[in-house]
């Protein structure tokens, strides 16, 4: 009878680990999903901040705004685009500054866009600024040609240049 009596109570600990397992896979499915759910939404949604809402590149591609970011005045940053293609295009492009770290941005950026973009480090400019990350979209669709996002340290702050480039329509 005590020989019983021990192989119940031996299963409550075992089938509580399992139900715990359970809920933690659980747990886990739906914080990935979401972070898929979200990332491919807010490619489309534009994003509601008063401050953005004369930006050109708000227009074309609210997607890459980072959060909170905020536009900066006429800018003499450059930047270079290599266009495989030949033909008429529009481009619209503008800085941004965030007085988060620099980390933080490039997380944002990494997490946002994932496996969608290739990521390569900027040179330091001719200025001797240290060089920043560039992301550029591997898919390049007939409706957007190239889609950047380039963040440098500027000034102790990140500067963010979102750069769209689409074939313009007859």
């Amino acid at each position: 009878m005590s020989d019983t009596r021990k192989k119940e109570t031996s299963l409550a600990p075992m089938l509580i680990g399992a139900a715990a397992i359970g809920v933690a896979l659980v747990f886990a499915a739906v914080y990935f999903l979401s972070g898929f759910i979200t990332r491919h939404m807010a490619r489309d949604t534009p994003h509601l901040s008063p401050q953005r809402e004369d930006s050109d590149i708000h227009h074309v591609w609210a997607a890459a705004m980072y959060p909170t970011s905020r536009p900066l005045g006429e800018s003499e940053a450059r930047i270079a685009v290599e266009v495989p293609v030949s033909g008429t295009f529009e481009m619209v492009t503008e800085e941004f500054e965030t007085h988060d770290e620099m980390d933080e941005v490039v997380a944002y950026y990494r997490k946002l866009f994932g496996k969608e973009v290739e990521e390569s480090r900027e040179p330091p400019g001719a200025d001797g600024k240290p060089g920043g990350i560039r992301w550029t979209f591997k898919e390049r669709t007939k409706k957007d040609r190239v889609r950047i996002i380039s963040v440098r340290e500027v000034e102790g702050r990140p500067h963010i240049r979102l750069v769209w480039m689409g074939e313009e329509q007859p």
